[in-house]
């Protein structure tokens, strides 16, 4: 029996606070490989001042099989993937972070998926899920986990989600081209964005539930305020290109945030620090950046 060679790409935009686990994220797709599919790597280097002595990936990446893309200054991850897409001939693309860690049967469930997309052309993309933590680097980091499985589950419908998850973004190139790539004007919520559009243009978004990627995210205080700024300031953004998108009640989202740490962990103080502080000041940033967009705001970076 003859089996069915597969080909994709992986277009990986590498910013200052990714480039130290991409030898992990290098080393987890190579881990992954099968026979059955060929890939080939795309890495978009923002900013040429990023040191790269701590990755020999990257220091020699033609030995590698690496494509490597340079730019002097740093630019948006929907910049940076849009101009490694620019490279790209296969039919599936995968827009993958630099942080991530890829399962070691990746690529063997993946192929199932990819027959389900090359037969089905009402499909457009695929949706993996994301492992949750077993060691936390905060106490907070387990709630933030929780939150982005209660986000997944409120767009998930079955076999599909109306989500594409922002640190492995599969889709196939002919949709991607045909609903207009990357918004570039956005800085963050590039993936919900796009999902939108590929929504809206007819294709669904299948679920692969038993794919599971380690998204290695910074977890202390501080990290994870940074990163609530910059998805309100691209929600925002969202919010005010696709009204739909967020067509919740303020007031009924404050009064889930409040329940919360009651329904979660009554005697756990860091439940109220994320729920009560955190997210809180998430809501309060998403609401100002809403109205400075409106005002007419353009923000070309996430400072």
């Amino acid at each position: 029996m003859i089996m069915e060679k597969h080909n994709i790409t992986f277009v990986i935009p590498l910013h200052r606070m990714h480039i130290k686990n991409f030898n992990k994220a290098y080393e987890s797709i190579l881990a992954a490989s099968i026979k059955d599919i060929e890939y080939s790597l795309i890495v978009i280097l923002n900013g040429q001042s990023l040191p790269l002595d701590n990755s020999k990936y990257l220091d020699e990446p033609e030995k590698y099989g690496i494509r490597l893309i340079e730019f002097d200054q740093e630019k948006s991850c929907s910049i940076a993937r849009n101009i490694g897409f620019k490279f790209v001939s296969t039919e599936i693309v995968i827009f993958l972070d630099g942080d991530i860690i890829l399962p070691n049967n990746f690529f063997y469930n993946l192929k199932d998926y990819l027959v389900i997309l090359k037969n089905n052309t009402s499909i457009g993309g695929l949706c993996p899920l994301f492992s949750v933590h077993k060691n936390y680097e905060s106490g907070l980091q387990k709630y933030e986990n929780l939150e982005d499985v209660r986000m997944l589950n409120s767009y998930r419908h079955q076999k599909y989600v109306k989500l594409l998850q922002g640190f492995c973004v599969t889709v196939k190139s002919s949709v991607f081209k045909k609903v207009g790539m990357f918004d570039e004007s956005f800085i963050a919520s590039e993936d919900r964005e796009l999902t939108v559009r590929i929504i809206n243009a007819g294709y669904k978004i299948l679920c692969m539930p038993n794919i599971q990627i380690t998204h290695i995210n910074p977890s202390g205080f501080k990290n994870i305020l940074k990163r609530k700024r910059w998805h309100a300031i691209g929600n925002a953004q969202l919010a005010l290109k696709h009204p739909g998108a967020y067509d919740g009640n303020i007031l009924e989202w404050l009064f889930l945030l409040f329940k919360k740490p009651f329904e979660l962990a009554p005697l756990d103080p860091y439940a109220y620090l994320y729920y009560w502080g955190i997210m809180v000041a998430y809501t309060v940033c998403f609401l100002y950046f809403k109205i400075r967009f409106k005002q007419g705001l353009i923000k070309k970076d996430r400072y």
